[in-house]
């Protein structure tokens, strides 16, 4: 048993030698194989330099002319030129078909924005003082007589012959912001017992006429009446928003603002 364990030892010795010896010589072959491969492939560039790498970020490019206030404050972009002219108006419908009359020519045919501020019958004198509106197409004569004649309140005419204690008022510095409005309202004269049928024929509710339908229908009807006011070119301006269906006093495009759908067209 002791030779046969003497013999067992030796042979193991040997081996471990000889797996030595192989390891030692696959290691020198795999080390010369690695440093031919470097010389016939030299390595090569990194074809996306490492900061480049991914989606970039896109810088968004600066828009003509934009001013945050600009973006933030105008909800819709005008397309008229020119001052906005607020006109007066309150609870009463002659007043009302007058005021889209009026200012349908003048956002249409003259191409200015028109805003229609409503305020009590009582306040339109002191509106008119502060300039908080620019015209009021039914002021008193008694009222221009002793305080808006001598607060340079101008009286440009009146609406209805038949009514001559009604008046056109208008800010003294309406003839600059637009003499051409001026001029129209001064030949703004209407027969009265056309305007009362229309009027009254507003009401409120779902079948009750609007004030713009019932302008458009007297744009429609009495077309020899409101062309003498304006100049051909100004009238057919006119004849084209009507034949465009524009049924409002406003003439400008919509801008989005952050989701808000009230635009007004």
């Amino acid at each position: 048993m002791a030779v046969a364990t003497s013999r067992w030892r030796k042979l193991d010795a040997t081996d471990v030698m000889e797996r030595k010896r192989r390891s030692y010589l696959l290691m020198c072959i795999a080390l010369a194989m690695v440093a031919m491969a470097g010389v016939a492939c030299p390595p090569q560039d990194e074809p996306f330099p490492f900061q480049y790498q991914g989606t970039p970020t896109v810088t968004p490019s600066p828009i003509p002319d934009a001013t945050p206030e600009k973006v933030i404050t105008h909800k819709y972009d005008l397309i008229t030129s020119g001052e906005t002219i607020r006109i007066a108006e309150w609870d009463d419908n002659t007043l009302k078909l007058l005021n889209f009359l009026a200012g349908y020519v003048i956002v249409f045919g003259l191409d200015h924005a028109v805003e229609i501020v409503e305020l009590a019958d009582e306040d339109y004198g002191d509106a008119l003082l502060s300039g908080d509106v620019h015209i009021v197409l039914q002021m008193e004569q008694s009222w221009q007589e002793t305080t808006g004649g001598t607060a340079g309140i101008v009286d440009i005419g009146g609406p209805f012959e038949s009514r001559p204690n009604v008046r056109i008022g208008a800010s003294p510095s309406l003839n600059d912001a637009s003499p051409e409005i001026v001029e129209f309202l001064t030949n703004f004269v209407l027969e009265e017992e056309q305007i009362d049928d229309l009027a009254a024929r507003i009401t409120g509710g779902r079948i009750g006429m609007r004030p713009n339908v019932a302008g458009l229908k007297y744009f429609k009807e009495q077309e020899d009446a409101w062309t003498r006011w304006i100049d051909e070119d100004t009238a057919e301006l006119v004849r084209e928003a009507i034949a465009n269906n524009k049924t409002g006093l406003v003439n400008r495009k919509c801008i989005p603002d952050g989701g808000n759908d009230n635009c007004v067209r």
